[in-house]
């Protein structure tokens, strides 16, 4: 009946949801962690053109003879992966994605100097997880709300959408 229906597109709402935040909570941990951990991508060390000669190598060891594939019926197509594995919704959420962001790359800035290397976004953007375009928009809606004085730590549960008047 109709409010079946209804309660099924609640709950099923209310599902993804959930698993959107669970899926955040992962990444905004993950982004934290690298923060505080020691591992640097082969980019800063030995340079971007050492670090696609590495990728390539990886790619042909693990690449299967055109004689041993097998036929597949088609499938359906893949869902369509988001630019970002990190969707913020409240203010703190964007403030610790940014945060992280330029923790990090001050980080690889330090290590990438010794190597006599630069850093540039989008390795950072790599590393966290996000498109290098929505690390940029949240970098400029994190400065533009600090410039229209938002305090991060009294609102930070308030819900961007809720409030563009600063971001």
């Amino acid at each position: 009946t109709r409010e079946e229906r209804r309660q099924r597109k609640i709950a099923m709402r209310k599902q993804r949801e959930e698993y959107a935040q669970k899926q955040k909570e992962a990444a905004l941990r993950r982004a934290a962690d690298l923060v505080h951990s020691n591992r640097v991508p082969i980019e800063i060390t030995r340079g971007a053109a050492a670090a696609q000669a590495a990728a390539n190598a990886a790619v042909a060891a693990a690449a299967v003879p055109a004689a041993e594939t097998v036929e597949t019926p088609p499938m359906e197509p893949p869902y369509k992966k988001g630019r970002s594995s990190i969707v913020i919704s409240t203010a703190s959420d964007l403030d610790q994605i940014v945060t992280h962001s330029n923790n990090l790359w001050a980080k690889y800035n330090a290590i990438a100097k010794e190597h006599n290397q630069k850093v540039n976004w989008v390795v950072v953007a790599k590393e966290l997880g996000i498109h290098v375009k929505v690390r940029e928009k949240y970098a400029r809606m994190h400065a533009r709300a600090k410039s229209r004085g938002f305090d991060f730590v009294n609102w930070g549960h308030y819900r961007i959408k809720d409030y563009p008047q600063y971001f």
